[in-house]
Formats: C-alpha cells, sequence, structure tokens
C-alpha cells in the first residue's frame, strides 16, 4: 500500500454533505466551464478545509460508471488538495463527453478551472 502524506488524505472534513451546503454555493458562488467539467465555488470561511462536493446526471449511465468518474474527479482533488488555498466550497459537476475518461484529463480540466478561479496556489509558495 503505497503511503500518504496526511495533509493529502480526503477526509470527512473535506466533503459537503448538507443539501444546504449545495444550494448555497449554486446560489452565492462563481461558475467556470471548461468541456469536461463544471466549477462552482464560494469562498465560507478561511479558517476551515476546502471541501468537495460532486453532481452528475444518470445521464453518464449506470451507477457503477458514475462512482467510477467521482472517484476519479475526488482522487484528482485530493491530489491538488495541498495545494489548494483554504476555506472555499467547491462542487464539480461532471458534464457528458464523448470518449473514455483518464485521470489525467480530469486532473488537467479540475487544475486548470481552480487556477482560474484563483484556488489553486501557485508553485512558488512550495
Amino acid at each position: 500500500m503505497p503511503h500518504v502524506i496526511m495533509s493529502e488524505r480526503f477526509t470527512h472534513a473535506h466533503r459537503i454533505h448538507k443539501t444546504s451546503d449545495y444550494d448555497c454555493v449554486y446560489t452565492n458562488g462563481n461558475v467556470l466551464r471548461n468541456s469536461r467539467l463544471v466549477l462552482y465555488y464560494v469562498c465560507k470561511n478561511r479558517d476551515e478545509p476546502t471541501r468537495l462536493g460532486i453532481t452528475m446526471s444518470r445521464k453518464h449511465g449506470n451507477a457503477v460508471v458514475r462512482n467510477r468518474l467521482k472517484r476519479i474527479v475526488r482522487e484528482s482533488f485530493r491530489k491538488l488538495l495541498p495545494y489548494l488555498a483554504p476555506g472555499y466550497d467547491i462542487v464539480v459537476h461532471y458534464r457528458r463527453s464523448p470518449g473514455s475518461v483518464s485521470h489525467a484529463d480530469v486532473l488537467t480540466s479540475l487544475q486548470t478551472l481552480l487556477a482560474k478561479a484563483g484556488i489553486l496556489k501557485s508553485n512558488e509558495e512550495d
């Protein structure tokens, strides 16, 4: 089993659970889009960790397919987590895209959107 640094773990505190929190992001937040993802985000409290919520339409396929896509988005977010500014609530909606889905494509799409939103810290801060 690979070693995971504690700061890179995707814990319960990094997830959006309540419907009211999703609604808050949709109504008060900003939106960015690309061909693969739609990113809704709002800055809540800089003292709390950045949280992720994932939404997906049933048009993507059965539960097995949708859960696989959500795992890919979640893993991409986890890899970017050490570079994210704290205090944001982020909802990622996966758009229907033709062809197969690779982890690298989703990671690149998510990284691009987070950089445009100003949530992704620059590499110079490392």
